[in-house]
């Protein structure tokens, strides 16, 4: 009888902990693609970024104890986010690490990046979410714009902190990219 309650209790430890998901950490490295847009014609830019979520973790694995399960960055948003779009810019032909005063200051801001796992499926279904916002400013004029993408990924299994790396990564590239490829922002930037 002692034998089948330690066999029980070691039971339910193991289903609990099987519930259980250990908390990660993620690189931000956004990815930008737009060489094709070849317009800055070496005009200097000065990049920031500001992170400006309520929440610093950028969501949870789910399981049983969600709260102790969190994704979180493994780096300064606001950093990855400057470097990526400064890529951006260079190609597109901007001067962006230049000493000489620049002709405007583009500035992006993460107001959402969102992580959340579908308790609802029987696989693992993620969606993510992020939200830019862009402050282009050219002399006194000021040009603003709100960028938002979405991914939703059926998997098989819970991601790994690779997985969840990579889609964190393309939901930022998405947004980041169209905000650079956004008319309007060419169109303000090509006038300055």
């Amino acid at each position: 009888m002692f034998l089948v309650k330690k066999l029980m209790v070691l039971a339910a430890a193991l289903a609990m902990a099987a519930c259980a998901y250990s908390p990660q950490q993620v690189m931000i490295q956004p990815e930008l693609d737009v060489a094709d847009d070849v317009y800055g014609q070496g005009r200097i830019v000065t990049v920031q970024a500001e992170d400006q979520r309520s929440n610093k973790a950028i969501g949870s694995r789910g399981g049983a104890y969600p709260d102790t399960s969190l994704i979180t960055p493994a780096n300064d948003i606001s950093e990855a986010m400057v470097k990526a779009t400064k890529a951006g810019l260079r190609q597109q032909g901007f001067s962006v690490d230049s000493n000489q005063p620049p002709v405007a200051t583009f500035k992006v801001i993460v107001d959402t990046l969102n992580y959340e796992n579908d308790k609802d499926t029987v696989t693992a279904k993620v969606n993510l979410m992020a939200v830019l916002r862009v402050e282009i400013n050219v002399a006194e004029k000021t040009h603003s714009g709100v960028y938002k993408s979405a991914i939703s990924q059926q998997l098989v299994i819970k991601p790994t902190a690779g997985t969840n790396e990579k889609l964190i990564n393309k939901v930022l590239s998405q947004t980041l990219q169209r905000a650079l490829a956004d008319p309007k922002v060419k169109a303000f930037l090509s006038n300055s």
